[in-house]
């Protein structure tokens, strides 16, 4: 059966490392979706509920995935936990797999909900971003539907390819 990979969440992928037993990644709903180039869903890794962020083929997909990579892996405890990246059994698709957040939702959901960040949310987000720029990660891309807050006030970064890591603390 040939699969559509605009649309991959209509079907159950399989992910394999090397010599690894096969893991089977359920879609269940598309988050975003940037036709051609990538799309994030929902979904569940061996019954554990994830967001998998799919590269769909085209001419930058590589350098977009690796750098997803990197900016997640640089991110470590302030963003979500990286379960899985590699490519997609059969298909011409790299994928990345985070554990899902939930319930939370985007800081620029919580404002466009409310007309302004509460205070605290706000003195979160600086310190968030203090520790970053002092674990030597810079934000390429900092806006307020980058960041996830769960409903128990728990703050991370979720754009892994908006990430860089400089390896020294980041001034200015």
């Amino acid at each position: 059966m040939e699969t559509d990979v605009t649309m991959p969440f209509a079907e159950q992928l399989t992910l394999q490392i090397d010599d690894s037993a096969p893991m089977h990644l359920a879609l269940s709903a598309t988050l975003r979706h940037l036709p051609g180039r990538r799309q994030v869903c929902r979904g569940t890794l061996e019954d554990r509920p994830v967001v998998a962020k799919l590269f769909l083929p085209h001419r930058r997909a590589r350098r977009d995935w690796r750098r997803e990579v990197a900016g997640l892996t640089a991110l470590g405890r302030f963003g979500p936990e990286l379960l899985f990246r590699g490519p997609v059994v059969g298909q011409p698709i790299q994928v990345v797999v985070t554990g899902e957040i939930s319930p939370a939702q985007t800081l620029g959901a919580v404002e466009r909900a409310t007309g302004a960040l509460p205070d605290d949310v706000v003195l979160s987000l600086v310190e968030l971003i203090a520790q970053l720029h002092a674990a030597g990660v810079r934000l390429a891309d900092p806006h307020l539907d980058n960041f996830l807050l769960s409903d128990s006030g728990l703050l991370r970064c979720v754009d892994g390819g908006a990430v860089r890591a400089v390896g020294r603390p980041v001034s200015g």
